[in-house]
């Protein structure tokens, strides 16, 4: 969920993004299969202050890490997974909105530092993100985890008053 608080004056607009994993920042665990069990986790894209009369766009990062776990019984396990993101309010991946009202503020996800590739479903002109990890009975080798950025970008030049601005980003696990 999104938080943001009033700025100073008027002139600038705090925002604090947090990327929503589901009901919040938590582990979203699955069912296990061929003797694994995967669960996610992320950290906050937090924008903090917006200024609308910056002629840059704020850059800023957080990060989305899954982690597959060994469950007796079974052999060597790999999971191949899938991870996307929805949309969020906006309901497309051409530019994310967070609202204070009927007031929106643009913003977007992406997977690279150079903002070219959005972060999502696969849809729309965004990419998922899909990989293997492998988890076996070893000692040291029963957990796998893999980290992935989040680079959030919010455009200059947004006409916004002081407010809360909120939006939620589903992030789904499949394995």
């Amino acid at each position: 969920m999104t938080t943001h608080e009033i700025g100073q004056h008027g002139s600038k607009v705090s925002l604090r993004r947090r990327l929503a994993v589901l009901a919040g920042l938590c582990t979203l665990a699955g069912v296990a299969h061929g003797g694994v069990i995967c669960s996610l986790t992320a950290s906050g894209v937090a924008f903090g202050n917006y200024d609308p009369l910056a002629a840059a766009a704020a850059d800023v990062a957080g990060t989305i890490t899954i982690t597959c776990n060994y469950v007796a019984p079974g052999g060597e396990a790999e999971a191949q997974y899938v991870l996307r993101l929805s949309p969020g309010l906006s309901g497309n991946y051409t530019l994310r909105q967070m609202a204070s009202g009927p007031t929106r503020l643009g913003y977007n996800l992406f997977r690279n530092a150079g903002h070219t590739q959005v972060m999502g479903s696969g849809s729309g002109g965004s990419s998922e993100i899909s990989g293997t990890l492998q988890v076996t009975p070893g000692l040291g080798k029963r957990t796998n985890s893999q980290t992935f950025t989040v680079y959030g970008r919010m455009p200059a030049l947004q006409s916004a008053p002081a407010g809360t601005y909120v939006d939620t980003i589903v992030a789904t696990l499949n394995y």
